[in-house]
């Protein structure tokens, strides 16, 4: 692996991984105040609540990973331009595609663990989480 390479992965990883927790974080900021007043009303176990938003992290990771990778990937090359790094890269000889080669390798890397997360994990996790939800937080079944 060539060091410039290395840099552009080193470059992205950061932003990638600070956008998936973003974006997780305001899934489940999203979530909580939508089931907020059933919550409340049922006064539901805090314990119960941290066990239900952490089951449904898998499935907030799968949903938001591809949105993180893009916004990533504007934040880096953004970066890169602002920094002329790209005027640097092509003065050098190398053309887009062997600089966009790291962040597509990342990409197939990314969507390999996604899918192998919405397989194995999402599913077992999502059906507990709804277990849940269904006990502890909605009303409707309660009323009847």
């Amino acid at each position: 692996m060539k060091i410039l390479d290395k840099h552009i992965l080193k470059s992205i990883l950061l932003p990638v991984i600070f956008c998936a927790y973003t974006l997780i974080l305001l899934f489940l900021i999203a979530d909580v105040f939508d089931h907020l007043s059933e919550i409340l009303s049922n006064k539901t176990p805090l314990l119960t609540i941290l066990r239900y938003y952490s089951l449904l992290i898998p499935f907030a990771f799968s949903q938001t990973i591809s949105w993180a990778m893009l916004l990533g990937c504007i934040y880096v090359f953004t970066s890169f331009t602002k920094h002329h790094e790209l005027i640097a890269m092509k003065a050098t000889g190398i053309d887009i595609i062997g600089i966009a080669t790291p962040i597509i390798f990342l990409g197939f890397c990314t969507s390999i663990l996604t899918f192998i997360v919405n397989d194995r994990v999402v599913p077992p996790t999502f059906r507990l989480a709804e277990e849940i939800k269904d006990t502890y937080i909605d009303t409707k079944d309660r009323k009847s």
